[in-house]
């Protein structure tokens, strides 16, 4: 059988395409990997976090649970390696201030939020109204779980028994029905 002209089989159209695509799509993650590459804050010394004596544990846990002020929603620390920003650089500043003042982190984060306010901390502090925002997730959560187990129990089908019971009752013919038996009779 000979094939129309312009015809092409399914697998010859994929073998095509992806013959097209696989290359393109290399050359297209390598074009997005150098751009990156090239635009990295790392590559630039300016954009650097520049390590200083007080950097330690300590400071990082101030520094990521503290939102810069500048209106990036960053933490100081995400601010001051993907951003030029004077904000989260005076913000580090403080951070270390509280910590050479032998302050713990938590009383650096204190610190941070009296001179704010609470919307200054990455997370919402664990008492009073904020409390909320830790335990209504797993509250909705909870209810959508026992909403989907009752919504499955009704839709579960109902014994079969059951349907017949409920089930409202024809009459029948009976002239129709002999006729139906004589007809399964004939056949067995």
């Amino acid at each position: 059988m000979r094939r129309e002209r312009g015809f092409r089989s399914p697998e010859r159209v994929a073998k095509l395409f992806l013959s097209a695509a696989v290359p393109a799509l290399l050359i297209g993650v390598l074009a997005v990997g150098a751009q990156a590459a090239s635009q990295s804050p790392m590559s630039s010394p300016s954009l650097h976090f520049e390590p200083t004596h007080t950097d330690s544990a300590a400071m990082m846990a101030v520094t990521k649970n503290v939102i810069c002020r500048c209106g990036c929603n960053l933490s100081v620390y995400d601010c001051m390696n993907t951003m030029t920003c004077e904000v989260s650089t005076a913000m580090k500043k403080v951070a270390e201030q509280q910590l050479a003042q032998g302050k713990t982190p938590a009383q650096a984060l204190d610190y941070f939020a009296q001179q704010y306010g609470t919307q200054v901390l990455a997370a919402p502090p664990k008492s009073g109204f904020n409390l909320a925002a830790w335990i209504l997730p797993f509250v909705f959560l909870g209810a959508g779980v026992v909403l989907v187990f009752f919504a499955l129990r009704k839709w579960r089908p109902q014994e079969a028994n059951a349907d017949i019971a409920q089930a409202p009752t024809v009459e029948v013919d009976q002239k129709y029905l002999s006729a139906i038996e004589e007809e399964l009779k004939k056949e067995t």
